[in-house]
């Protein structure tokens, strides 16, 4: 069933056109006294255009011929899926990130027709649905997604929008943040391969469990034990993503430079520095989880500063171990995706 043809519009506010500009939310606020949960005149432009978009797709209420830009386009396509599907303040304990939907879209002097729309909008839904009921869990959602060009270019004639999904599946309640590993936690770094990846030292030596040091720290990220506090309410409706290296954020704390002895807060170690040893120890399996946790916590200051009026999140981190050649060095080192996503406040409807 197509979720876009069973939303009743019921709010009646403003008619408006595309958000262009940040509000001041401070003085802009209007209380929902029954849940104590505010939203801003920002937070009814954007559901506002949101429904407007869905009320044309869903009921074919464009004029003949009508067309938008391919910046607003892409937008309404991110916020309309994001507002029906993503689920910002869900825990979860395993994360599936997906890049496999694409759409022609063709573009005429830089607009879209609505027509085109209509069949990227339902096809995109229709993904979504059934990739999520695909999830190899009872309980599955789609975290967020980002609707981008793939080409990332606004020239005349066909293109491809594509979406890259974050997808949670079994839930887990928010319940120190992160807990110590066990004595038995000795894992390989990490990598695509499976030689580089597996319990390394200690009585499981040997198993692997198709798992690796990048991905039991990712786990712990993403799955943070102490309360969240989240708003209430919230959806996403744009996303954005980081791509980091473990040497983009050296450790400030440590004593001896460049000597593979925790030189980065993520996992980072160079055969240019010294003997290397890829088996990451129980306690170099918590150090790494805490500086990871802080290359998070400065990428989500840095969107904060990037927008300072609006409500950013962090959704999710992808890590991957990676080896790279630098001359006669071998590089071994952990990468990372993090995906931040900006958050709107629902608006209930008006009696």
């Amino acid at each position: 069933m197509r979720r876009l043809y069973n939303i009743t519009i019921l709010l009646s506010v403003f008619a408006i056109g595309f958000i262009a500009c940040n509000k001041d939310k401070e003085n802009k606020m209007t209380p929902n006294t029954e849940n104590e949960v505010y939203w801003s005149e920002e937070d009814v432009k954007i559901q506002n255009a949101i429904l407007d978009f869905q009320d044309k797709i869903k009921n074919n209420s464009f004029k003949d011929g009508e067309m938008m830009s391919v910046e607003d386009a892409l937008w309404n396509l991110e916020a309309l899926i994001n507002y029906n599907y993503s689920t910002p303040d869900s825990g979860f304990l395993n994360l599936t990130i997906d890049t496999t939907f694409e759409a022609n879209v063709m573009i005429n002097n830089g607009m879209v027709s609505y027509n085109n729309l209509v069949d990227i909008a339902f096809g995109m839904e229709e993904y979504v649905v059934n990739f999520t009921n695909q999830l190899p869990s009872d309980i599955g959602f789609m975290i967020a997604a980002d609707v981008t060009l793939k080409e990332n270019s606004l020239k005349d004639g066909t293109s491809i929008v594509a979406v890259t999904a974050a997808y949670g599946s079994e839930k887990r309640p928010n319940t120190p943040c992160y807990s110590p590993f066990e004595d038995y936690d000795y894992w390989r770094w990490g990598g695509a391969w499976s030689e580089n990846g597996g319990y390394c030292d200690g009585p499981y030596v040997g198993d692997s469990d198709n798992l690796d040091a990048a991905e039991k720290i990712q786990f712990k990220i993403n799955n943070p034990e102490c309360l969240q506090q989240d708003i209430p309410g919230s959806y996403v409706v744009q996303t954005t993503s980081i791509f980091i290296e473990a040497d983009y954020f050296p450790n400030p704390d440590d004593d001896v430079q460049n000597d593979n002895s925790y030189d980065c807060l993520m996992y980072y170690q160079s055969t240019a520095n010294g003997p290397v040893n890829t088996c990451l120890s129980p306690d170099k399996m918590d150090w790494y989880v805490q500086g990871t946790a802080k290359v998070v916590q400065d990428r989500s200051l840095y969107i904060k500063s990037l927008y300072p009026d609006e409500i950013w999140k962090f959704l999710s981190i992808d890590i991957e171990g990676d080896y790279l050649l630098d001359g006669g060095a071998t590089i071994y080192l952990h990468n990372a995706y993090l995906f931040y996503g900006k958050l709107a406040i629902y608006v209930p409807p008006v009696d």
